[in-house]
């Protein structure tokens, strides 16, 4: 190898030298953020043995990063199933406790039987009016529960749909300066790494696809094909909903609350495209799916009480029975109440009538001679309660064990969505440490780098300044 050769080799070698150190700084600089990839120099040597860095490269691992996005819209969609039925159950309690719909019909019940047993007590007989009037709280305040929950997940969407909308703006900015950057050359790892985060985080929102082509272009779709980013950001629309009840709903008299669309197709459970995983998707489903659900099944206990166990009856001259609400009735679309005649609270209101009947008015009386220990009413309202009733879905059995299995399902349905976001959390939680041991950023092992890259310099110097000697030598022979 000739000096000159020698000279060229080091100088070359000093100055990729400094462009690694570069890296490794750069490196070492990003070592706390968890979602910085490492970034390392590619060389290249020519034929007389130069060094160039031909380009920065970044540590991936695209199976890895697959499985921890798909974690996560997994743990959005069962953390905000569950975080939201933890909330109305902070309200109607679990199956046991007395504001739970199951243990307000034993109550109630219960205050009939004490009654039934001393029916002239009026302490009796204004205990099983206070029941039932906590029954008819109770079951209310499950309705008012469950709309708040739906309206809450209208507002989830609401939100979503804007940020969202940010989020692919922001990857159609990022996406272009990598493209661009990747054609011209220049070190985009940086961009690609800012573009990944925003990838996640849009797959907490809803499952993603994500597919890179030629020059680092970007797609993106959802889980069930909808594209959301190809050369530029497709729009998110949703319309929120400003109040809900029992009726708001698909089919209801108030018609359907809004529909999420992605590029102008509906994500919701009905679409031929419904997407399956993702915080929306589960607010659609609480807002559309479970809370009618569970508001139809409160609806069934409210319906079963005003219509057949407090119902009362008369027969005309002609046989002809006659059925109308008795010590309940309904006030709105999923509420009921006890009847102003019963409650003694008020004006005009007598706790007797729960033993006499009458609550409808006069015409309905059962103690028609006015016995102060007549129990035939209460007695027949205590057996109502073991009737074997037909549900409107299609459940058969007592009211009390319907409104159990109410409870249960409530309950299997949170407790389910729980257990997966724990899991999901903790597969997702060990898919990030992986990940980021894969291609994530070692300062010990950066620093070690920085080490060799220190002494490789030195080296390069000490050739140059041996050729420069050497040079000199020769320059003073003449």
């Amino acid at each position: 190898m000739s000096l000159l050769s020698a000279f060229n080799n080091a100088r070359s070698s000093l100055a990729v030298t400094s462009q690694q150190s570069a890296v490794v700084s750069r490196n070492m600089a990003n070592a706390s953020d968890p979602t910085a990839t490492r970034k390392f120099a590619n060389q290249v040597y020519d034929r007389n043995g130069a060094v160039d860095i031909l380009s920065v490269s970044q540590s991936s691992d695209p199976a890895l990063y697959r499985s921890m996005i798909n974690g996560q819209a997994a743990v959005g969609t069962n953390e905000t199933v569950a975080t939201a039925l933890d909330r109305v159950r902070q309200i109607i309690g679990d199956v046991d406790a007395q504001t739970s719909p199951s243990a307000s019909i034993a109550a109630m019940k219960n205050a009939l039987t004490d009654l039934a047993a001393s029916p002239e007590n009026a302490h009796y007989q204004r205990a099983a009016v206070d029941a039932a009037r906590d029954l008819a709280l109770n079951l209310n305040n499950a309705t008012d529960a469950i709309q708040t929950m739906r309206k809450d997940a209208d507002t989830e969407l609401a939100n979503g749909a804007k940020r969202l909308n940010q989020l692919l703006g922001d990857l159609e900015t990022l996406n272009a300066k990598v493209v661009s950057g990747t054609v011209g050359g220049k070190d985009v790892t940086d961009e690609m790494d800012q573009r990944d985060r925003i990838v996640a985080e849009i797959s907490g929102y809803v499952g993603v696809n994500v597919r890179v082509r030629a020059n680092n272009d970007l797609v993106l779709s959802t889980d069930s094909g909808i594209v959301m980013f190809e050369n530029r950001a497709r729009s998110v629309e949703f319309t929120p909903t400003q109040a809900f009840d029992p009726e708001k709903r698909a089919g209801g008299a108030k018609g359907a609350p809004g529909e999420f669309k992605i590029d102008g197709i509906s994500i919701g459970g009905s679409s031929s495209m419904a997407v399956r995983e993702g915080s929306l998707v589960a607010a659609l489903k609480l807002r559309d799916d479970i809370g009618n659900e569970f508001q139809d099944r409160i609806d069934q206990i409210g319906t079963t009480l005003v219509e057949h166990t407090f119902a009362e009856q008369k027969t005309a001259a002609d046989g002809t029975v006659t059925t109308v609400p008795g010590l309940f009735e309904r006030t709105g679309p999923g509420t009921i109440s006890i009847s102003q005649r019963v409650d003694y609270r008020l004006p005009g209101g007598d706790a007797a009538r729960i033993r006499d009947g009458g609550i409808a008015d006069a015409t309905y009386t059962y103690n028609t001679d006015g016995e102060s220990g007549f129990s035939g009413r209460i007695n027949e309202l205590v057996a109502r309660f073991d009737d074997n009733l037909t549900f409107a879905n299609g459940e058969v059995g007592r009211l009390s064990d319907f409104s159990s299995g109410s409870m249960a399902w409530f309950e299997g349905v949170r407790g389910t969505a729980r257990e997966n976001a724990s899991y999901q959390t903790t597969m997702v939680a060990r898919a990030r440490e992986v990940l980021s041991s894969t291609t994530g950023i070692n300062i010990e092992e950066e620093m070690t780098h920085l080490l060799d890259l220190e002494r490789s310099y030195q080296a390069s110097s000490k050739l140059i300044q041996t050729v420069n000697s050497m040079f000199d030598s020769l320059l003073a022979i003449r």
